[in-house]
């Protein structure tokens, strides 16, 4: 299994630059194409509707000012690809194309930021978010929910501060649910290039999980595993799960996202949340 298109939504923010060099990173062993995907908003959305008319000249400057605010982010965002790319030795191309190395490109489609990146996920093998605790640009923390939650693309969360290395040494939390399966398949390519690969299992004393099952799979894939289990001690279980895989030397972790519904989890909070948007190290998350 391999990954040959990353998806990256971009809007012209200092985010932009920690998302775009995560997907060149995780490109890497595959040659993949890196899509950064810019929304343009409709202009006359910026037009209140407040049920007063407006002139036409206050109707056109603030068109004419949502047309600015667009241009400045399409440029901001060609810059911070423009310097990934450099920093990965990657080729900016016109459209994704296959190629012996990595290559990466813009596209601009209009409408909203979510919208937009949800569509253009659907054909993708991963889709790459910067940090999402940050509320500089909402639409970016919507567009990832939207994406995990209903396009169903795996999702990888990249941390403020990158790590030394990416996807060396890959730790999955696992709890034979559903969601963690589903998470582990989904991490197939990155799991097929890691050096060690590492079950954490997080439990407060009641009935152990079994990792049988999840490490055969992994056999048959040709891929070895190792298998760690973890008291969360008081803590939450994302919290404990993070710091399982920091202590095993892990660069990655692997989760299933909002395993029950992301209402529920936003209101009794859950082990997504508790990770999600303050990651100390990069997230794969699939739902």
């Amino acid at each position: 299994m391999t990954f040959a298109k990353i998806v990256v939504p971009v809007a012209g923010i200092a985010r932009d630059a920690v998302a775009l060099a995560a997907a060149l990173r995780a490109a890497g062993p595959f040659n993949a194409h890196v899509q950064a995907v810019f929304a343009h908003p409709n202009p006359q959305a910026a037009v209140p509707n407040v049920g007063v008319p407006f002139s036409l000249e206050v109707v056109g400057a603030v068109i004419d000012g949502q047309e600015q605010v667009t241009k400045a982010g399409v440029a901001a965002a060609r810059a911070a690809l423009a310097a990934a790319a450099v920093g990965a030795q990657a080729e900016i191309v016109a459209a994704p194309r296959k190629a012996a190395s990595v290559t990466c490109s813009l596209r601009e489609i209009q409408g909203r930021l979510p919208a937009v990146a949800a569509v253009a996920s659907q054909l993708s093998d991963l889709v790459v978010f910067g940090p999402l605790h940050n509320p500089e640009f909402a639409d970016l923390t919507e567009a990832f929910l939207d994406i995990l939650t209903k396009a169903g693309r795996p999702v990888l969360i990249a941390p403020e501060k990158p790590l030394p290395n990416f996807a060396r040494d890959i730790a999955v939390g696992w709890d034979g649910s559903l969601g963690a399966s589903r998470a582990l398949i989904a991490a197939l390519p990155l799991l097929g290039v890691a050096k060690t690969v590492t079950l954490l299992c997080v439990h407060d004393g009641a009935e152990a999980v079994s990792v049988d099952d999840a490490m055969q799979y992994l056999e048959l894939h040709g891929l070895g595993c190792a298998e760690r289990r973890h008291k969360p001690q008081g803590r939450p279980v994302g919290e404990a799960l993070a710091q399982a895989a920091q202590d095993c030397g892990a660069d990655l972790l692997v989760l299933g996202g909002y395993g029950h519904s992301h209402l529920r989890e936003t209101i009794f909070g859950g082990v997504t949340s508790d990770i999600l948007f303050r990651p100390t190290m990069p997230i794969f998350l699939a739902h």
